[in-house]
């Protein structure tokens, strides 16, 4: 990776690694195709911060603020962004999941559409008017999630566990759900499967 500085808050090509950020001011500082390793975001305020083309792996988010954070085309691998939140405010949202914890997170009006969250644990999660349409959803937890007016055309939730999808609160044409989940949608609305 190459390392450029263009000037005081813009960064490209980094590589840092195991670097502690919690009580480091990095408002407004903006990242370009650049790679976090072991690095620890818990509790700061990343208010006004660009991640472009940014990898995450095995990084601690639990608690941070995004607020008005961008992210575009970011890759967060085994991280932790538990009770984390992320709404439209973040405008150029747009990130895969892989390996993560988001567990007590929130998520309102994001677009993950196309988007992965794969192998994760969502639990105690809540999704609120969020686009899933061609999203995988794959082999990740979901125990006592919340999917308020969400998009899951075309989405894939294969091997996912604990999963409930209310289909009077959220669409759902062609969402691919097990057997399990779907014996949970009948049984919610009064049907004994057998």
């Amino acid at each position: 990776m190459t390392t450029t500085k263009n000037n005081d808050s813009e960064f490209v090509g980094q590589k840092i690694k195991g670097i502690c950020f919690s009580s480091s001011e990095l408002r407004g500082i903006e990242f370009y195709n650049s790679l976090f390793i072991n690095c620890n975001f818990s509790d700061i305020d990343l208010a006004d911060c660009k991640f472009y083309e940014v990898t995450f792996e095995n990084c601690n988010f639990a608690n941070a603020k995004f607020s008005s954070t961008q992210f575009r085309d970011t890759i967060f691998a085994g991280c932790k962004l538990i009770g984390v939140g992320i709404s439209n405010a973040n405008f150029a949202f747009s990130a895969h999941f892989n390996d993560c914890d988001l567990r007590y997170s929130e998520f309102i009006d994001v677009n993950f559409k196309g988007k992965q969250i794969t192998s994760s644990n969502c639990n105690n999660a809540r999704f609120r008017n969020c686009n899933f349409r061609d999203a995988s959803l794959t082999e990740s937890s979901f125990r006592e999630t919340l999917f308020n007016n969400c998009d899951f055309h075309n989405a894939d939730f294969t091997g996912a566990e604990h999963l409930f999808l209310n289909p009077s609160e959220n669409r759902v044409k062609n969402t691919s759900i097990d057997i399990i989940t779907a014996g949970n949608i009948l049984n919610y609305y009064g049907f004994n499967v057998v």
